[in-house]
């Protein structure tokens, strides 16, 4: 099924099909991170936008995997927004929400190996959340997750184990990413 749907995906005629639907996750993602913005959300609607987000940075993720999405900005634009990284400071700025956390991973995992290896920016990602999991406790589930990320990434994905970029050169490594929309805050998936 992932061949033929990368057979239908490569084709010409499909290129429309693709910026449309990140048109349509683009719109999704500005979306849920809104509603969970609002004060007042009660908690049941909550826990439906965080797990609608996972689900979505998922989607993405998958869909880069099959090379429906090209480039890695729009990874780095992703995990840049979800992990808190400053674009005027050049630095990561506090501490994402564990429900921004669970997305990350969420993207992550699904891109895998396919951005890990083979993208020079990625490393810092891993950093980061490496940063993350000390910075404060987690729940159970999220701490597991990162920890299972962290192992997979150093042991299976990464060629050289443990190397791994100082926060210094993110400015660098994202310097390629989208540029986040000034009236949105967020960045923009069709590019």
């Amino acid at each position: 099924l992932a061949a033929d749907l990368r057979e239908r995906l490569d084709s010409n005629a499909s290129s429309e099909f693709i910026r449309e639907l990140m048109a349509a996750c683009q719109i999704e993602f500005e979306s849920l991170l809104s509603s969970l913005e609002v004060d007042g959300l009660d908690v049941p609607q909550a826990m439906a936008s965080q797990h609608r987000l996972v689900n979505l940075m998922a989607f993405i993720g998958h869909l880069f995997r099959l090379r429906a999405v090209r480039g890695n900005s729009i990874i780095h634009c992703l995990l840049n927004a979800l992990l808190g990284w400053d674009q005027e400071r050049s630095r990561w700025q506090g501490q994402p929400q564990e429900f921004e956390v669970n997305c990350a991973c969420a993207l992550l995992s699904a891109v895998g190996s396919a951005y890990a290896c083979n993208t020079r920016g990625s490393r810092v990602y891993l950093a980061r959340l490496k940063s993350i999991k000390t910075a404060r406790p987690w729940s159970e589930a999220t701490q597991r997750e990162i920890d299972v990320l962290i192992h997979t990434w150093e042991q299976e994905w990464t060629p050289s184990r443990n190397s791994v970029l100082p926060e210094a050169t993110v400015a660098e490594s994202t310097s390629q990413s989208v540029v986040f929309s000034e009236g949105q805050g967020r960045g923009d998936l069709t590019s």
